[in-house]
């Protein structure tokens, strides 16, 4: 089972860690060298090597270290990284006790059972609802043509390279049409969702429910909400998915689903 680090967790390969990063390149700033309390999986390397670097670190360290990146624009260049591992879970054999029934609170096997045939249906019912929204997404922005300022795609493919740890400005021609094509994509669904939040007042998710949906969830992974509100760039980005994921999610849920 994948449990909670304990005092004397260090981090290895296959944990799953929430951590926050500052970084820079000659004393500049690069797309993607900035974190802020994201959920990541040990061994996926962000970047060719990177990850361990963080092998051994315990939750709440931070560490700094020189990264030369092996591959990509930056290949050859060297960074400089502060690194902070906020907390982590990683898989663990645990026999089926009465402390294990403590951990997971239940009371015997028949509770036990009965939690993960529910966590299984629940499992189950969000994967549906993840099909369902992508569907409606896709429809959405099939069926809506009309011309989107350049500037916003740009903006949109900028971050979409930033989020991969890779700089737009110094992509491959595929790797930018590759963004570009998807940032499209994005600003025509979320200018579709502005006009039916204009029209639907239910489907609308405000300002301080987002705020409130972003701090639970930064929380939950154990980062700091006042870090990520500080960027105000991020921040508005994060804020206007969470919005766009609460009307998408109500489309969703007026739709009628063909089998």
């Amino acid at each position: 089972m994948r449990l909670s680090y304990e005092e004397e967790d260090v981090v290895e390969n296959g944990d799953q860690i929430t951590f926050s990063f500052v970084s820079n390149i000659d004393d500049e700033s690069f797309d993607g060298s900035v974190v802020e309390g994201e959920l990541y999986t040990v061994g996926s390397n962000r970047w060719t090597g990177f990850d361990k670097n963080l092998l051994g670190m315990k939750a709440g360290e931070t560490k700094e270290f020189e990264f030369i990146f092996e591959d990509g624009p930056l290949s050859g260049k060297s960074a400089k990284f502060s690194v902070t591992v906020h907390m982590g879970t990683k898989h663990k054999p645990h026999p089926i006790d009465e402390e294990f029934y403590q951990i997971v609170g239940v009371q015997n096997i028949e509770e036990l059972l009965n939690k993960l045939r529910t966590a299984a249906k629940f499992s189950l019912q969000r994967q549906k609802q993840d099909l369902i929204r992508g569907q409606v997404a896709s429809k959405l922005i099939e069926a809506h043509k009309f011309e989107i300022p350049k500037v916003i795609i740009e903006d949109e493919a900028k971050y979409l390279a930033s989020q991969s740890g890779i700089s737009f400005t110094t992509a491959s021609d595929s790797d930018k049409q590759k963004y570009l094509e998807q940032a499209e994509k994005n600003s025509r669904l979320s200018l579709i969702l502005d006009s039916v939040r204009e029209s639907e007042p239910d489907s609308v998710l405000n300002e301080i429910e987002a705020r409130n949906v972003l701090s639970n969830h930064i929380q939950a992974q154990g980062g700091d909400p006042a870090r990520v509100f500080n960027n105000a760039a991020a921040a508005a980005m994060l804020l206007s998915s969470i919005k766009d994921e609460f009307t998408l999610q109500w489309i969703a849920d007026k739709a009628t689903v063909i089998e």
